[in-house]
């Protein structure tokens, strides 16, 4: 069974394997949190952007002037961008650690994305911090990072162990996922066949908890806006299974 790079063989159906998250529902609580911190969108960059499904319902928003999203899977833009043509936004295969290259905007972006678990993929705390500092370096002055973490209760709570299968197009999948208490790594493999040949692709993410990345925020440079247990505007607590963090870059102080 050939081993295959997370999200390249899973690009081709990967909107059907997620076709329970409810991305419209998802783009008007990220325009709520805008709202709440007074808050237009503007220039907005999505980091992790996948197929563009979060975008299809974000980007022709009225307060939206530009919209631009990337993702480390090649496989993944390639699908973004043949399933929104005709939106109005731009997708780019983009690292992490690329941030700070060409395609970013001149001026940088009044608001930074990073939803849906993308965060859990940083598997070490360092590379958070990484990611902080090169957001930081691209967002305006005043401008917010708003990105999601699930937590080890999420983990715990709904997918100790976990197995499901189904059918998108010519390919068949089968999904499991199982969480270690211990390293609060949560694994997901599926085995993905399609023309005959059966595929495996293994996805790990790092579940921390909300005083964990809290304390990684508040030795950055951001300042802390919010953070909001699940899909709500309360305050996270240690019951959250997911938290959406709003940081800001502090506009410059006036002499």
């Amino acid at each position: 069974m050939p081993a295959v790079n997370p999200y390249s063989i899973l690009a081709e159906c990967y909107d059907d394997v997620m076709g329970h998250v409810d991305y419209e529902d998802w783009a008007f609580y990220i325009q709520d949190l805008c709202d709440n911190h007074l808050h237009q969108p503007g220039d907005v960059l999505e980091l992790g952007c996948g197929t563009g499904r979060f975008a299809s319902f974000f980007a022709p928003l009225d307060d939206v002037r530009s919209y631009r999203g990337v993702d480390a899977s090649a496989d993944m833009i390639r699908v973004a961008k043949k399933k929104n043509a005709g939106l109005r936004a731009t997708f780019a295969v983009q690292a992490f650690d690329e941030l700070q290259s060409a395609g970013a905007s001149p001026t940088g972006y009044d608001t930074v994305f990073l939803l849906f678990d993308g965060l859990n993929y940083l598997l070490k705390e360092d590379e958070i911090k990484d990611l902080l500092g090169r957001v930081f370096s691209i967002v305006k002055p005043g401008g917010l990072f708003i990105f999601d973490q699930s937590t080890p209760a999420n983990s715990i709570n709904n997918a100790d162990y976990f197995e499901d299968s189904g059918r998108s197009g010519d390919i068949d999948f089968v999904r499991r996922s199982s969480f270690d208490a211990e390293t609060s790594i949560h694994t997901t493999s599926f085995e993905i066949v399609k023309d005959g040949v059966m595929y495996k692709e293994t996805h790990s993410q790092q579940c921390y908890t909300g005083p964990q990345i809290q304390a990684i925020l508040s030795s950055s440079e951001f300042e802390i806006d919010g953070g909001y247990g699940g899909f709500s505007l309360e305050p996270a607590d240690i019951e959250s299974e997911r938290i959406h963090w709003v940081v800001r870059k502090p506009e410059p102080e006036i002499s």
